[in-house]
């Protein structure tokens, strides 16, 4: 049952939030109306749950123990009660969730169904299910609350997937590139070595591994690269080993690139003509072969223009691409006593964590993600936030790693999906070679976020590792404010990202933590000097392998002299430890900047002067004193976040968060913290996004977003962006905006998933629109004058009167989305909502009843 107390702190929420835009006076009439509500009652009456039927459900697998290539149904019967013809059919169009929890404590995609009568008995069956990752599931089932039904929740269950018995880990088809003059060979080379031991680690055999490389002399080598050579092994080396024994083949390459061109000096491969050989490969398989996944990896510049060519639908192709069409790509990090980078970061990343016995899903979500964060700056991918080829995506990413297994020929950046048909469920089943997974130096903790004052130059920093045993060195390198990185249309190889370095000075044997307070000696550096943030990365090297960890990083704030910190970012909502879903929206007070000196014609500082430049930090913790961090998410524009399933909420687990906000010179404001309680909950989904000019990329601040289904609509934000909490289902987004055409996208909302869909809008023609019509009494037909008729949108509404043979107009009309109403005294308020194209002329005759 709902809990009384519960339900009233979401109402006194939900009553502040409104008067956060109220007037003085308003205040105390709110408070009124919360007082009575508090105390009456009907109150209490409404929130009732004794005319709702409770339900308990049971739960059983086909089986407690599976293979990850296998499939489990899971099983169960509700029980209702009061249990009656009428609960069991009212209860057949409620949606039962399937909630699965991998060995990590990551939870998959959940699972709608809808339950079922078998012999009087409330029954539901989901089948097929998968259990894609090597451990122990839990699993269970929920419904949801409704105005008939209690929610409630299945026992949880475990379920152990292990790893299938394989006699063979795959064939390999590894590719060095190269240009004239040999640029950047060292690196690629270095890479291509990496990736061959890797392939070796995880248990392919040599002869399984095709290697083309330009030093022919090296272990495993095959020949040097040429495109007859490579496009021959695909299709005849390739199909050979496949038909013998059946297993997955992997191409990989790492080199120069650019569009729809890889570089194998002095010959080229094109998207074409790599996409024919893969047909051809695909044409000689037998049927046992033909079940086999076939694994692109291409680690180059634009290697997205790639997706579309090599996609193809109905095949068991993956296609991964080291960043998009228009995007160039990055080497990685450089130790202090080294002089050669690996030549594309994201390649080295992705083979760590699939070293790791990872899904090829999992590895590349992992370090996409970490690309994300190595190459964040201030001029994002250098687009201007045009479309980089698989869209626009409005962040300060210079890079974006692309997967794509579904065969549509679009990509999906850092977040796939097991679900079938999406991008990742056939990569979800797939775990590169067949050896026990390797045990990885990690970082494991680093620095929180440190703040200056002008007067102060020198923080202290701190890295543990897993092992410290392993560790051959540890260092930071530090990325300073403002720094930003240019996208090279004419470059072919990857970028090196140029950050001063420092290896540890010190070294903690108490707490077993790497130590940094001596940033004196690089000349690229000048000892936290500069007002603004900087970004720090971390790094230790495995002294028995010379590999590199995945980077963590923490924040520094040097805050500029003189320089007033924003006003305090104090949490909404949720607080108090009130009960949330464990996808939850998280709300809190915007911050101003007490230094921004934009003042209106009035001589008063405007709200969007006093924000502009803030950013914030938003932080959850299991700790009230955030000693420690549980998840975070940074650089937000906007005072408002979704939470879903990659923040790993858990049922009945008490968490704090607290927003940290920072302005451009460096000045930083902790605000007070929320507490709130996940639960197993109705499983919310979220759609955002952001809405802009199609023709210029321009965000649109004022846009009105509506969703088919819900009542109201919501306004973007200053930053163009909009947040919408829905349940699971499919929803139209509907767009409006003044000076642009409406736009309407079908979108399907994911429990626990947080779908992005950025909506660009056509600029309005300038051909006006208008409205006209007859009004009549709806019973006499006669027709009626002086009904005053009203247009209204957002920020915009016209009015006329009907004439004395009940005809209206109104003119000179943008096209887009109105409210029309028309009033007389005597007659009821007609309201419709209607939609102008540019230029059209809306007849719409009015039929006025009586008002009783």
């Amino acid at each position: 049952m709902i809990d009384e107390k519960s339900v009233k702190r979401k109402v006194l929420n939900n009553l502040i939030r409104l008067l956060k835009i109220s007037s003085f006076n308003s205040f105390f009439i709110w408070l009124f109306i919360l007082f009575f509500l508090l105390q009456s009652n009907a109150f209490a009456q409404y929130y009732n749950t004794n005319d709702r039927a409770e339900v308990t459900l049971t739960i059983e697998p086909s089986s407690y123990s599976i293979t990850t290539d296998q499939t489990v149904d899971i099983t169960g019967t509700v029980t209702l009660t009061p249990d009656d013809e009428t609960t069991q059919n009212n209860f057949l169009n409620e949606k039962l969730k399937l909630i699965r929890i991998n060995p990590d404590g990551e939870y998959d995609d959940v699972i709608v169904t809808q339950p079922f009568i078998n012999e009087e008995q409330l029954q539901y069956k989901y089948e097929g299910v998968k259990l894609p990752d090597n451990g122990v599931w839990k699993v269970l089932v929920c419904s949801e609350n409704s105005d008939t039904f209690v929610k409630e929740n299945s026992d949880t269950i475990e379920i152990e997937a292990k790893k299938p018995a394989q006699q063979l880990a795959g064939y390999s088809i590894l590719i060095e590139g190269r240009v004239s003059g040999d640029a950047g060979i060292d690196s690629h080379n270095l890479t291509a070595n990496y990736v061959y031991n890797k392939l070796l680690n995880r248990g392919f055999e040599e002869d399984d591994i095709y290697y083309f490389n330009f030093d022919d002399t090296q272990n495993g080598v095959d020949e040097k690269p040429t495109k007859k050579g490579i496009l021959n092994a695909i299709k005849v080396w390739g199909s050979e080993k496949m038909n013998e024994t059946p297993a997955p083949l992997y191409i990989i390459y790492v080199g120069h690139g650019k569009k729809e061109t890889l570089f194998i000096y002095p010959d080229t491969i094109n998207a074409s003509e790599l996409s024919d050989a893969l047909n051809n490969l695909e044409s000689q398989l037998n049927t046992n072969a033909a079940e086999e996944a076939i694994v692109v990896v291409l680690g180059a510049n634009r290697s997205g223009s790639f997706v579309n060519a090599l996609s193809k639908s109905g095949a068991k192709r993956i296609i991964i691409a080291s960043s998009d069409t228009e995007e160039v790509a990055y080497k990685g990090p450089l130790a202090p006593d080294e002089k050669i980078r690996h030549g594309d970061y994201f390649l080295y990343e992705f083979f760590k964590y699939t070293d790791k016995g990872w899904s090829i899903k999992k590895g590349y979500e992992k370090a996409a993600e970490k690309i994300a964060t190595f190459t964040e700056n201030e001029n994002g991918n250098g687009l201007n936030n045009a479309s980089a080829g698989n869209g626009q995506y409005f962040d300060k990413t210079a890079q974006h790693p692309l997967l794509e297994d579904n065969g549509d020929g679009i990509g999906t950046f850092k977040s796939l999906s097991s679900t079938e048909g999406e991008d990742g469920a056939i990569s979800s089943n797939l775990v590169i070679g067949v050896e026990t997974p390797t045990s990885l130096l990690e970082l494991t903790e680093v620095t929180d976020i440190i703040s200056l004052e002008s007067g102060t130059s020198t923080p202290e920093l701190f890295a543990k590792v897993n092992d410290i045993a392993k560790v051959d060195t540890a260092w930071i390198e530090i990325v300073s404010p403002n720094t930003s990185l240019t996208n090279d249309a004419d470059t072919t190889e990857q970028q090196i990202i140029q950050l001063p370095g420092f290896s540890y000075n010190d070294f903690d044997e108490s707490e077993d933590k790497y130590i940094w307070n001596n940033f004196i000696g690089n000349e690229n550096f000048d000892n936290f000097s500069m007002a603004g943030k900087y970004e720090i990365f971390y790094f230790a090297r495995n002294k028995d392998t010379g590999e590199i960890t995945s980077l963590m990083e923490s924040e520094v704030y040097k805050n500029k002299e003189g320089n007033t910190p924003p006003t305090s970012p104090d949490v909404i909502s949720p607080t108090g430890g009130i009960e949330t879903a464990v996808a939850w929206t998280f709300d809190w007070e915007d911050s101003a900047d007490p230094d921004a000196s934009e003042e209106s014609s009035e001589g008063s500082k405007n709200a969007a002067s006093l924000t502009e430049g803030i950013t914030y930090t938003f932080t959850i913790s299991q700790s009230s004193t955030f000693d420690s961090i549980y998840y975070r998410q940074k650089g937000l524009t906007d005072s408002i976040a979704t939470v879903d399933k990659t923040a790993k909420l858990y049922d009945g687990e008490t968490y704090y968060w607290r927003i940290l906000a920072s302005d451009a010179d460096g000045g930083v404001t902790i605000g007070n913290a929320g507490s709130f309680m996940s639960k197993f909950t109705n499983y919310p989904g979220f759609i955002k996004g952001f809405i802009f000019n199609g023709n210029s990329n321009e965000k649109i601040n004022g846009a009105t977003v509506s969703v088919s289904g819900t009542e109201g609509s919501y306004s973007t934000a200053k930053s163009g962006s909009y947040f919408l909490q829905l349940l699971s289902g499919t929803y139209t987004v509907s767009v409006d905006a003044t000076g642009y055409e409406a736009k309407s996208s079908k979108v399907y909302v994911k429990a626990l998933d947080a779908t992005t869909r950025n909506i660009g809008l056509d600029t309005a023609s300038t051909q006006p629109a208008s409205v006209s019509g007859k009004i009549k009494d709806y019973k006499t037909k006669k027709l009626l004058e002086e009904v005053t008729i009203t247009v209204k949108k957002a920020d915009f509404s016209k009015t006329t009167t009907s004439d004395s043979n009940g005809n209206y107009s109104i003119t000179d009309l943008e096209s887009g989305r109105y409210k029309l109403t028309a009033e007389k005294n005597g007659y009821k308020k007609y309201k419709k909502n209607i939609k102008l194209k540019a230029g059209q002329n809306k007849e719409i005759n009015i039929k006025l009843s009586k008002a009783k």
